[in-house]
């Protein structure tokens, strides 16, 4: 017995766009939301770090800064050029004029003349918004 079937086009084959090329748009589209979800939270966490590390760097300039036996300098670039240690924990660190640069923040001196305290260190993000959203400062004893 002979039957006469004939062949049709199998149900796998779509009508659409090729199976590679459906493929490859999904996984765009997927990288592009991925990228638009991350980036903000990525810029988020950079931001937060720089302004962690541009605290406790304030916090150990200023530690150095009231431990020195005479009245602290009044430029804090020419003073921080001659502490090999302070560079050395601080190795991000700019020397800028007469502040510093580290992780997105201006660490800058500002001396005093009265005996109530030596002086105020101030951290100051260089682009605010951008690279920090909060001003520190401590004032040196």
């Amino acid at each position: 017995m002979q039957t006469n079937i004939a062949h049709s086009p199998t149900m796998a084959q779509s009508r659409g766009l090729p199976k590679k090329l459906r493929l490859w748009t999904l996984l765009g589209l997927q990288a592009i939301i991925f990228v638009a979800v991350t980036r903000p939270l990525f810029r988020s966490i950079l931001v937060n770090a720089g302004e962690s590390d541009a605290k406790s760097a304030v916090h150990l300039i200023a530690k150095e800064l009231a431990a020195l036996p005479e009245h602290p300098p009044e430029n804090l670039a020419a003073w921080m050029s001659e502490q090999p240690i302070l560079l050395h924990k601080l190795s991000d660190a700019r020397i800028v004029d007469a502040h510093l640069e580290y992780h997105g923040y201006r660490i800058s001196w500002e001396a005093n003349s009265t005996k109530e305290f030596r002086g105020t260190l101030w951290a100051i993000p260089l682009d605010s918004g951008k690279t920090g959203r909060t001003n520190f400062h401590i004032q040196v004893r």
